[in-house]
């Protein structure tokens, strides 16, 4: 008779309430950033966009360390609607959500200002 053994370990996993992804890139560890949040998927207005808030984007992904971070709409626009907030990160945070951020008005961001990553794919953080 054959016993099969399964051994499960009890390691812990933060799952982020907020959906994220890169859209428009090369492969999946580059694109535009997007949240889905209202029932569509959003991109993320670039005001104040720099490597601390790529560095965030990239850890919660799980795709390594942020290579670049882009402001301009690099990767193209998106299709749904735009998420009007400014983001301050420390660059430490685990999620995007865990960052300081703030509504913006749409008439200080143009439809071209689109907050882009390219993160190192490597799972190194």
């Amino acid at each position: 008779m054959l016993t099969v053994l399964f051994v499960l370990s009890a390691v812990p996993i933060y799952i982020a309430s907020l959906d994220l992804r890169l859209v428009g890139g090369r492969n999946q560890f580059e694109g535009r950033v997007e949240v889905y949040r209202s029932g569509e998927w959003q991109t993320v207005c670039d005001d104040l966009w720099d490597i601390k808030e790529a560095e965030v984007v990239c850890r919660q992904l799980g795709y390594g360390y942020a290579v670049l971070a882009i402001q301009g709409a690099a990767f193209g626009g998106g299709s749904g609607g735009r998420w009007e907030r400014e983001w301050h990160c420390k660059g430490s945070e685990i999620s995007l959500q865990d960052c300081h951020s703030r509504s913006i008005s749409s008439r200080s961001s143009s439809r071209t200002e689109h907050a882009s990553v390219i993160c190192s794919g490597t799972g190194e953080t």
